[in-house]
C-alpha cells in the first residue's frame, strides 16, 4: 500500500516563527499567547508576569517553592541591610558634604565611582580605560533597552544573539520597542563565528539591518562561558560589518574560576556592561558600561540625558564606599554561597537522569535543565504551579522565535520546549534540593500520562552537550 501525504508537524503557537518585513513595525511579543492548556491552569506569558503572579500568591498566604527568579541570596542584603547602611552615609563625610550626593550631576555619573571602574576595568582588561570611558547606569537592564533603543533605532534594525539568551534583553527589544531579535546558532561559547557571518549575509543581502549583537560573558541561563577567544573573533565579524557588540558581564567577579574572562580583546567597537546587582544589592540599582569609543559613547549618554538627566549620586556614593573598604572581602562568601546552591541543584539533577540533564555553570546562579523531548515545560507551568505549587522559567521564554522575511524565507534558530531554568540560589541549599527532587518526580509523572520515552541513562555521556547546541533545521 502506497504512503499517503507526511503530515506537516503544526507548531504550538509559542513556537511558532514570526513574521517580519523591512517597511513595518514589528510586533514580536503577543502577551496574550493561547496554548492548548486546560482552561482551568492560568498560564503566565512571561518571566516577570510569573514573578509577579508568585508574588501575589504568597502575598495571599500561599505556600510557593520558586526557582524561577533571579534574586541573590538573602544573607549578603541582610548585612548590608543591618551594618553598611547604618555607617554614617559616604556621601555626608566632611570631605564630600552633603551636596554631593544630594545635588544634581551630569549624566556620565559620578566622578569618584567612574574612576574607580575605570581602574578596575582597566587591570581586568589590560587596556587604557578612564573614567571618560565610564558610563554608570540605573541597573544594566537600563544599559541593555538604551543600546537596543539607540542602536536598532526602535525597530527599523534586527538584534542578534545567541540562543539560550537572557531573557530580560529579549523583552526590552521585544516588548516596547518593536525590535525583533534573531537567533545565531550557538554552542556553550556563545555565537558560532561562521554562523554569525552567514546570518549577517544572509540578512545585509535581503534587506534587513542590523543594529547591534548581544552576548553574556557568563552567561544566563545555560551556564556558558564566552571564551575569550570566541569574544574576539565575534567582535572582529561585527567590526568588519559596522555592528556594535554588546557584552553583558554580570556575573563579574562571581566565578571560582582562575582564569575568568578578561575581555583583552575591548575595544572602540564593543559596549561592556556590568552590574552591581549580584555584589551589592539588586534595589540600589547601581551598574555602569565602559565604551572606548567615543560616537557610542556620547549616542548613550545623550539617551540617558533625555531619560533621566543623571543617575542618583548618593546610590552610587554608597556603592563606591563598599567597593573600596568592602566588596574584596565579602565577594569570596558571597561566591561560595552561590556555588552551594549550585552544588545542590546538581546533586538533585544528577540523581534524576532519566528526566532531567544539566551542565553544571562556571559562575551564576542558574541551572539550565533539559527534560525528555515532547515533554513541554511551557505548556505544563501553569499545571504544576497551581496543583504543586512550584515555579520555574520554562525555556521557551529564553529562545527567539525564528523570523518568516519577506520572501518567505525563515531566519533564526527553531526554538525548543524541553528545557527550564531553575535558581539555586535564592532558598538554602537544602531546599533547593528539594524542589529539583519534587520537580522531577513530577515531570516524571507528566511524562508517564503522556506517553513520553524518558532518557536513557546509558547514553547520557554521548549527550551531554545537547543543553547548549541549538542547531538550524
Amino acid at each position: 500500500m502506497a504512503n499517503g501525504p507526511e503530515r506537516e508537524t503544526v507548531l504550538p503557537v509559542h513556537l511558532q516563527p514570526l513574521t517580519l518585513t523591512p517597511t513595518t513595525i514589528y510586533r514580536a511579543v503577543d502577551l496574550n499567547i493561547q496554548t492548548e492548556l486546560k482552561p482551568r491552569y492560568s498560564q503566565p506569558p512571561n518571566l516577570l508576569s510569573l514573578i509577579g503572579l508568585v508574588s501575589e500568591m504568597k502575598r495571599q498566604g500561599i505556600e510557593v517553592d520558586t526557582i524561577a527568579g533571579g534574586l541573590p541570596p538573602e544573607a549578603p542584603l541582610d548585612y548590608l541591610w543591618r551594618e553598611h547602611f547604618t555607617i554614617t552615609p559616604f556621601f555626608l563625610r566632611e570631605e564630600y558634604k552633603a551636596f554631593h550626593g544630594l545635588q544634581y550631576a551630569g549624566a556620565e555619573g559620578n566622578f569618584e565611582l567612574r574612576t574607580w571602574v575605570a581602574e578596575d576595568i582597566s587591570k581586568l582588561s589590560g587596556k587604557t580605560v578612564t573614567e571618560k570611558n565610564i558610563l554608570t547606569l540605573p541597573g544594566s537592564q537600563y544599559g541593555l533597552a538604551t543600546s537596543l533603543v539607540t542602536l536598532c533605532e526602535s525597530g527599523k534594525k534586527v538584534a542578534l544573539t545567541s540562543t539560550p539568551t537572557y531573557s530580560a534583553f529579549m523583552q526590552a527589544a521585544e516588548y516596547n520597542n518593536h525590535i525583533p531579535v534573531i537567533a545565531v546558532e550557538s554552542d556553550e561559547h556563545g555565537m558560532l563565528p561562521d554562523k554569525l557571518e552567514e546570518t549577517i549575509t544572509t540578512l545585509l543581502e535581503k534587506g534587513y539591518d542590523i543594529g547591534l549583537t548581544y552576548e553574556m560573558v557568563y552567561k544566563n541561563p545555560s551556564g556558558g562561558v564566552l571564551t575569550d577567544e570566541r569574544g574576539k573573533k565575534l567582535n572582529g565579524i561585527c567590526k568588519s560589518y559596522g555592528i556594535p557588540l554588546l557584552l553583558d558581564y554580570a556575573y563579574y567577579k562571581l566565578s571560582k574560576s582562575d582564569n575568568p574572562p578578561n575581555i583583552d580583546y575591548l575595544d572602540k567597537n564593543i559596549i561592556l556592561v556590568f552590574t552591581a546587582s549580584k555584589l551589592y544589592a539588586p534595589a540600589e540599582r547601581v551598574a555602569w558600561a565602559t565604551i572606548l569609543g567615543d560616537d557610542l559613547y556620547k549616542k548613550l549618554k545623550s539617551k540617558k540625558e533625555a531619560d533621566m538627566i543623571m543617575t542618583p549620586a548618593r546610590t552610587e556614593l554608597e556603592f563606591f564606599d563598599f567597593a573600596q573598604t568592602e566588596l574584596e572581602n565579602k565577594t569570596p562568601s558571597l561566591v561560595e554561597r552561590y556555588n552551594e546552591g549550585i552544588d545542590k541543584a546538581m546533586e538533585a539533577i544528577n540523581q534524576h537522569e532519566d528526566i532531567f540533564r544539566a551542565i553544571k555553570p562556571e559562575a551564576g546562579m542558574f541551572v539550565w535543565v533539559e527534560v525528555p523531548p515532547g515533554l513541554s515545560t511551557y505548556a505544563n507551568l501553569g499545571r504544576i504551579l497551581q496543583e504543586q505549587k512550584i515555579a520555574y522559567a520554562p525555556g521557551a521564554w529564553f529562545q527567539p522565535r525564528q523570523i518568516r522575511i519577506l520572501d518567505g524565507s525563515l531566519v533564526g534558530i527553531q526554538p525548543v520546549d524541553n528545557f527550564f531554568r531553575g535558581c539555586a540560589v535564592t532558598e538554602e541549599p537544602e531546599k533547593i534540593f528539594g524542589i529539583f527532587n519534587r520537580l522531577a518526580g513530577i515531570f516524571r509523572e507528566i511524562a508517564k500520562e503522556q506517553n513520553i520515552k524518558l532518557f536513557d541513562i546509558e547514553t547520557k555521556s554521548q549527550d551531554v552537550n545537547s543543553n547548549f547546541i541549538f542547531q538550524a533545521n
